[in-house]
């Protein structure tokens, strides 16, 4: 694998993946929860993606006594959106203009 970015306290940045995506985060929410946001390019649109993880102890371990054991999955929102465009996307607008092969921008 190759490192897209490197996170370091207080350096929570935006990071492009080779123009066609873009990653943002972890954001710390105040529901103590993380969030990370993922834009993907696809034809006249872009996905995003947005990760939420909680804080989660072993079974027996008082929540906040310990720092947490892992961090779980409890929400992922996907969203399409159409640039250039009035309206959301459907599948008969999206068909009209595909990305060409090989290329997801």
């Amino acid at each position: 694998t190759i490192p897209v970015g490197t996170y370091t306290p207080g350096n929570l940045n935006k990071y492009r993946c080779a123009s066609v995506a873009m990653t943002c985060g972890p954001s710390l929410l105040r529901s103590g929860a993380m969030s990370t946001e993922l834009i993907l390019n696809h034809g006249n649109g872009r996905v995003r993606v947005v990760y939420q993880h909680a804080p989660v102890w072993e079974q027996g371990v008082e929540p906040g006594t310990c720092p947490p054991q892992a961090l779980k999955l409890f929400r992922t929102m996907v969203s399409r959106e159409s640039l250039n465009a009035d309206a959301p996307p459907t599948p008969q607008s999206e068909q009209l203009n595909p990305p060409n092969r090989g290329d997801p921008s």
